[in-house]
């Protein structure tokens, strides 16, 4: 909801009176009997009337605004902590979300998943078309061969009927990656800077995908059936530092903090 008063025009009103204002009374203390002193406290008295409505009038117009946020809450039944948290909406199945596209306009990128081997598979020609620009980052997070949660993980993901384990997908998944990024900075197509890191004591309990200031949080799903699909909630970057975004990118700078607990592959230019 946009300010009436606070429009460009008034802005400008408010900080040439305030200016003249100055000026005025500069003058007065280096000729307190100029000739000009009558004029002046004329213009000065004016100057402030103008100057007290114009403030009265954006404490009044910040109070109706206010108020009007707060009825807009109500009717919605939308709690401030929501607006705070950053939320913009709600995908009941993350593959709702426009991954594809969303990827390919994003230039500051970081992806926390235990391992994403049909995403990557998906989403390649995206993400080798973005490693071949200048100015993109590209930070993915992904579960270790060697973490401590795969077996668990394994015990609810697996397939019994495949001989294909959790632990084999993320080292193929591995390979795939840095196979590819090291193809193309062997070929001098490398633009981007990349790093790919590997947790091995962190959890994956949730993923989520930062893209520039918005954030996608996918709560893993606790059913084993495939044709459930995860849900997805995205978020936006905001100055509170409690928001969901703030959160999981101080989570994320956690992850690196001891060298003991991870495996990393930088690929630059």
């Amino acid at each position: 909801m946009k300010s009436k008063i606070l429009s460009s025009r008034n802005v400008l009103i408010l900080l040439t009176t305030i200016i003249i204002i100055l000026i005025s009374e500069l003058y007065k203390s280096n000729y307190p009997k100029g000739g000009w002193v009558p004029a002046i406290n004329l213009f000065n008295n004016i100057s402030v009337a103008v100057l007290t409505g114009l403030l009265v009038g954006l404490y009044f117009d910040l109070v109706s605004r206010k108020e009007v946020y707060d009825d807009m809450l109500n009717n919605f039944n939308i709690s401030k902590e929501v607006i705070r948290a950053g939320l913009i909406n709600y995908f009941p199945s993350f593959s709702d979300f426009d991954f594809r596209g969303t990827l390919a306009k994003s230039n500051q990128i970081d992806m926390y998943l235990t391992y994403g081997q049909t995403l990557f598979n998906s989403h390649n020609d995206t993400l080798m078309n973005l490693a071949r620009q200048k100015g993109k980052n590209i930070n993915i997070y992904l579960a270790h061969e060697d973490n401590i949660f795969i077996p668990p993980l394994e015990q609810h993901w697996g397939n019994q009927n495949s001989q294909v384990s959790i632990k084999s997908k993320i080292v193929e998944t591995k390979n795939m990656l840095t196979g590819a990024f090291n193809d193309l900075k062997s070929k001098k197509l490398l633009k981007a800077k990349i790093r790919i890191v590997f947790v091995k004591r962190h959890p994956v309990f949730y993923s989520f995908y930062r893209f520039d200031n918005e954030l996608l949080l996918v709560p893993s799903k606790i059913s084993h059936i495939k044709s459930i699909k995860p849900f997805a909630f995205l978020f936006r970057k905001t100055d509170d530092n409690n928001s969901v975004y703030n959160k999981c990118m101080e989570e994320l700078s956690s992850v690196t903090s001891d060298p003991n607990f991870f495996e990393e592959y930088v690929f630059k230019p």
